[in-house]
């Protein structure tokens, strides 16, 4: 048994229980731990004088069984010993031999089946559901979003200045808004809001059946969050306030926790500013995301969500905190009611827990439908026949690439290319016949760019390129 592949083990004479064909045993790599027996039973000549063979013991295994990728010949120099030449393709490997001892079969089962123990205990744990993963990465960012921004407060208040103030908050909070995107967003997006979420939905890029699970994933996150932030901080919260917890007065420390808006500000007032920073934030965030705007560099998203955090902090920030958040509102406003603050947390500020909740979910798809208005439907593709620096780079890029298509691969890759035409990136496409297979390439756009660097250059067909060339716009 040698990689992946089974093989044909030379035998002569009568075989039993295989298939009609020629006389030789066909044997697969994982009768080493289950089925030796059996195999020996079908291969009665195989071993000679080896005890076991021709029975349903299992007192030898005649074997190879290293690494995938074998594509020579096998052969058995003896019943003793067996070698297994690796040639992976596309590479050049070391040939390797292994002498497995017929004595040495309990030792090899035990790795295998230790191996096998490691990736069952991978997949015992690993997620099969993809809605799960997804709660499970909403909830991480948030916890970290609130761990960490919460954090920020709490040492500035807990100091009384002293390690802290303001601009650190404003810094802090928005550091924790990009780490908690590298955390989750490769995963689940990155929304870590429920504004976010609810935006996704509306403008068709979430399914409605997912937002109750990121809503309460993104609660329950932030509920943890402030749970750990307290945790660290209880010593600090028992002196600073001679271990009462207070929501007002100059001893207070539940606004470390969600926020409350300023003696001055009207319920009306503060709505109204809930709502415009959430959609100023949706807005920047669709900005950012579009690749047909200045979008931002791959990889860069979470840093400049993280610059307009600081921003929409600066700027609006004095009369509520700037929440923009439910679940970052909500969540630890929940936690301060269950730890010791009390239900004053809902009553203070003339009842203005409900509207960091309902405003930013207003916001937030305002944000996205005047972004979508105003600039996303707006985007025009270039005309067919524009040629550019970025194109004619392209072009080529497909040209060389198509060149060293093997025939029996064009059929299988053409259908991943034509699914360019699907994707709302691309500029231009270009349909030609390569070895008689109808090929569509996009031009300017990916999956040119995506493409591999390298083929193996077999059934090479200048022709090919030549033609992609000669039709090129």
């Amino acid at each position: 048994w040698c990689g992946v592949k089974a093989f044909k083990l030379p035998y002569t004479g009568y075989s039993r229980g295989l298939p009609k064909g020629g006389p030789s045993c066909l044997c697969h790599r994982q009768d080493l731990k289950s089925r030796t027996g059996a195999v020996l039973q079908q291969c009665p000549r195989l071993c000679p004088g080896v005890p076991g063979s021709g029975s349903t013991s299992t007192g030898a295994a005649i074997c190879c069984s290293i690494s995938s990728g074998c594509s020579t010949a096998q052969r058995f120099q003896n019943h003793l010993r067996a070698q297994c030449c690796l040639d992976a393709e596309g590479e050049k490997e070391k040939r390797r031999n292994l002498i497995v001892n017929l004595q040495g079969t309990r030792a090899i089962e035990e790795a295998k089946m230790s191996r096998k123990s490691k990736r069952s205990l991978k997949e015992k744990f690993s997620l099969k559901n993809s809605l799960a993963k997804e709660a499970l990465s909403e909830f991480l960012g948030t916890f970290i979003l609130i761990a960490l921004g919460c954090g920020c407060v709490g040492q500035a208040v807990l100091s009384r200045g002293a390690h802290g103030g303001p601009m650190t908050v404003s810094v802090g909070f928005a550091m924790a808004v990009t780490i908690a995107v590298y955390v989750s967003g490769g995963v689940s997006g990155g929304h870590i809001n429920p504004a976010v979420s609810l935006a996704m939905c509306v403008t068709g890029r979430l399914k409605w059946t997912k937002l109750p699970i990121y809503i309460l994933a993104q609660l329950l996150g932030a509920f943890v969050g402030a749970a750990a932030v307290f945790g660290i901080y209880y010593n600090a919260f028992m002196e600073y306030s001679d271990g009462k917890l207070e929501v007002t007065g100059p001893n207070a420390t539940a606004q470390i926790f969600a926020t409350y808006p300023a003696p001055y500000l009207s319920l009306v007032n503060g709505f109204a500013d809930q709502v415009m920073s959430t959609a100023v934030l949706l807005l920047a965030i669709f900005a950012i995301f579009d690749t047909k705007n200045n979008s931002v560099p791959k990889g860069l998203e979470p840093i400049a969500v993280g610059l307009l955090i600081i921003v929409l902090t600066c700027s609006l920030g004095m009369n509520s905190g700037c929440a923009m958040n439910p679940a970052r509102d909500l969540g630890p406003r929940l936690f301060t009611a269950i730890a010791g603050w009390g239900m004053e947390v809902f009553t203070a500020g003339n009842n203005w827990w409900w509207v960091p909740i309902v405003a930013p979910l207003l916001g937030g798809v305002l944000g996205a439908m005047i972004y979508i208005i105003f600039i996303e439907v707006h985007h025009s593709d270039p005309q067919s026949g524009e040629e550019n620096e970025n194109t004619n780079l392209n072009l080529f890029r497909c040209a060389f690439w198509i060149q060293f298509i093997p025939v029996e691969m064009a059929q299988q890759e053409a259908a991943a290319v034509q699914r360019c035409l699907q994707n709302t990136a691309v500029r231009t496409c270009l349909s030609i016949w390569v070895d008689q297979i109808f090929v569509t390439a996009c031009l300017d756009h990916t999956p040119c760019d995506a493409m591999p660097n390298s083929r193996q250059k077999r059934d090479r067909n200048s022709r090919s390129s030549k033609a992609l060339l000669a039709a090129a716009p």
